[in-house]
């Protein structure tokens, strides 16, 4: 090996111990930042973006969470997870949840939430209000009881195609601004409550014309005579 191959390796080397240096930095400020066991605004602020958010271990959020990532500016939040090798697990919540990602304007996808264990009133209320930009929601875990608020939980969600609830919904429900799927709305539809009274659900009227024949959903929302569905 002459002397330019060498000074070539010693540059390899040191740049590999220099990434291993920031990769060693990288983890140990992800392990101090969440061994903190308060969750509120822990990732809000637009400071938080597909560059930042690069969690090197896996995320459950537990008791008190609100605004967890609220006014971010992470678009692909279940990419990003992904990439990174980490789970999202939102069940220890027992506390609040809500405004988990409120005014979040650049999120296009969300990950599954599961806020079936929350006590806390506000439920699920404005989880999702604000985000213009978001196309699809993985999931979303209400409680069995259809007690977990949905007050505007999905305010100006303009472009809110693709959603799955889980649980039972058994509180007045507006998803209005979404142009929602077929599938996406057969789903809602499958979770309202078989025996609260009273309730009405809101649904965008161009997205129900894009999705049903009259025929169709006519069939569909018999199958919940007890709710109210109005069209906006």
């Amino acid at each position: 090996m002459d002397l330019s191959e060498k000074l070539v390796k010693v540059a390899e080397n040191r740049e590999r111990i220099y990434e291993k240096g920031k990769q060693a930095e990288h983890e140990e400020w992800w392990d101090k930042y969440l061994s903190h066991p308060d969750w509120i605004y822990r990732f809000s602020g637009r400071a938080w973006s597909d560059e930042t958010f690069r969690p090197t271990k896996d995320l459950n959020v537990k008791g008190f969470a609100p605004n967890l990532f609220a006014a971010c500016s992470i678009t692909d939040l279940v990419g990003i997870l992904d990439e990174c090798g980490v789970t999202f697990d939102t069940s220890g919540i027992t506390s609040r949840g809500d405004t988990m990602f409120l005014d979040a304007y650049y999120l296009t996808r969300a990950p599954y939430i599961d806020l079936s264990n929350t006590t806390y009133s506000s439920g699920a209320s404005n989880i999702f209000s604000g985000c213009q930009e978001l196309e699809t929601v993985i999931g979303l875990r209400v409680n069995d009881a259809g007690t977990t608020s949905l007050t505007n939980a999905f305010y100006n969600c303009k472009k809110l195609k693709n959603i799955v609830i889980d649980g039972v919904v058994g509180v007045d429900f507006d998803i209005r601004y979404s142009p929602l799927t077929r599938a996406s709305m057969e789903n809602i539809v499958s979770v309202l409550s078989d025996t609260e009274t009273g309730k009405t659900v809101y649904f965008k009227a161009s997205a129900k014309t894009n999705a049903f024949t009259d025929e169709e959903w006519s069939e569909l929302i018999a199958t919940k005579p007890n709710w109210t569905f109005t069209l906006v």
